[in-house]
């Protein structure tokens, strides 16, 4: 049985961040990933804020550019405004600095950073097997970790497998890409097109990421029917059609699980509950837990620091807005159960509002549109 430092299990942005820095810190690191390509297939948005925005949103959190000065071939279109639609079909623009990304290649990045840091990197390696201390059995053999990083996913069998608890709330939520001539602004759609959840188009170079998440509980039929109908009537409307398969996952939308250390092992990105439930949006905060999590296990078996002051930290970096996004998600989902009832508050909230729901925190300038 091979031994190592830190094993990672899950390479996505939490897992490659972890990965990364806990290999920068002279440890010896393993990252698993049970997809033969990292990255593959894209099951997300592919929306990222621009720095200066994360900043913003996250003040405390020091040094964000090493992470999120992303280099220019990932970036796929440079956006300013996303566009949030009410039933009524009235909009609001929101003023907000971000970019989408190839995200295929965008994991496969951050993975390389991780061994260019040291990381052993091994893709087609499914966790069949944790015994909740120290020993994985995959289907490429077995390893033992000092420290254990479970970034697997809402389902983590490694957080499973220490029997903590998971997300309480999952939205399913399905999306593809198309070429087209598409905007230059992020459309949201809210109402009975996407209960509970909206519909977006995020223009990319020479096209867009078109998809959809959905409340399952409010949906009444099942949300692929509901992103797949989404999907295909923006098709129509832009004359074009899905040039990949049409991707579904599971976002966590119930903010941070309860907890995230349990004796040697840690939980980040999904596993945890590291998403911003107003928008769905994970990829960042993934990555800020992640450096988070690298730093921690180094310090706990360089220096004998405890593997709890992981949760301690990263809950001062990011809980406080996480907490803020998961009670207006509560109050929008309480509120928004008809069309009527929501393109009221949309009208009485007005983009001041608004602009709360997607930063979570500044309030600013901006313009209804019809």
């Amino acid at each position: 049985m091979e031994k190592f430092d830190v094993v990672v299990v899950g390479a996505g942005p939490a897992g490659s961040t972890t990965a990364r820095f806990a290999a920068e810190e002279g440890l010896s690191v393993l990252l698993v990933e049970s997809r033969k390509e990292i990255g593959w297939p894209v099951q997300c948005g592919e929306l990222m804020a621009r720095t200066e925005e994360m900043k913003r949103i996250f003040p405390s959190v020091p040094d964000q550019e090493e992470l999120f000065d992303v280099p220019g071939m990932y970036v796929s279109r440079p956006i300013d405004i996303i566009k949030m639609v009410a039933p009524s079909m009235k909009g609001y623009d929101i003023p907000f600095s971000c970019f989408s990304t190839e995200r295929r290649l965008f994991d496969k990045y951050q993975a390389d950073l991780a061994a260019k840091a040291g990381a052993t990197v091994m893709t087609d390696t499914k966790l069949t097997h944790f015994d909740g201390a120290h020993a994985l059995s995959t289907t490429r053999g077995d390893f033992e970790g000092s420290v254990v990083v479970g970034a697997d996913g809402p389902f983590s069998l490694v957080r499973r497998s220490i029997g903590l608890e998971g997300p309480r709330l999952l939205y399913p939520a399905m999306s593809t890409t198309m070429d087209g001539d598409f905007d230059d602004d992020v459309y949201m759609y809210f109402g009975s097109a996407a209960p509970g959840g909206y519909g977006w188009i995020i223009p990319k170079n020479g096209g867009a990421n078109v998809g959809l998440g959905a409340d399952p509980d409010k949906s009444g039929e099942s949300v692929g029917k509901y992103a797949k109908g989404f999907i295909n009537e923006i098709a129509d409307k832009y004359r074009t059609k899905p040039k990949q398969i049409i991707a579904g996952g599971w976002v966590p939308m119930s903010g941070p699980v309860a907890r995230s250390v349990k004796g040697n092992v840690i939980l980040a990105g999904d596993a945890a509950g590291h998403v911003m439930a107003t928008n769905g949006g994970g990829i960042q905060i993934s990555m800020l837990c992640g450096r988070i999590a690298g730093r921690a296990a180094a310090s706990h078996l360089k220096n004998g620091t405890p593997l709890e002051n992981y949760e301690a930290d990263w809950r001062r970096a990011v809980g406080k807005e996480l907490a803020t996004a998961r009670r207006m998600m509560q109050y929008a989902s309480v509120s928004f159960s008809r069309d009527w009832l929501m393109s009221a508050i949309f009208r009485v909230a007005g983009v001041k509002g608004l602009a709360k729901v997607i930063k979570c925190k500044s309030i600013f300038s901006t313009k209804d549109w019809t």
